[in-house]
């Protein structure tokens, strides 16, 4: 599936759930609706934004994969680019694992 830029995955999510319900009226009460469709608390919005707008942004998936595609090919040589990609998207990584656990409440410290 894919999205326009800025399209908002929650309320796409929430109209295929309720298009769901529509065709099973058997499921329409509040407390039939699976955990993971349940409202969970957020406690930093900002930081929620920044760490999907890294995820949009960043193309990490499409980077990590080329670079595994060519490691088992044999194809990867360790050269200074290579290294310096590898740390960058790392970074990347680490920088929205510490702005996801921010968004859900958890207790950070910027050295973690």
């Amino acid at each position: 599936m894919f999205l326009r830029h800025g399209a908002d995955l929650g309320r796409i999510v929430t109209c295929r759930w309720r298009v769901y319900l529509a065709l099973q009226p058997d499921c329409l009460s509040e407390n039939s609706l699976p955990f993971a469709f349940k409202q969970a608390p957020v406690k930093d919005h900002e930081a929620l934004a920044r760490a999907l707008g890294l995820l949009g942004n960043l193309r990490l998936a499409n980077n990590l994969n080329q670079l595994a595609k060519a490691a088992n090919m044999g194809a990867l040589t360790m050269s200074p680019e290579v290294e310096k990609e590898l740390m960058t998207t790392c970074a990347a990584v680490m920088a929205i694992r510490m702005d996801l656990m921010k968004a859900l409440g958890y207790q950070v410290e910027d050295g973690e």
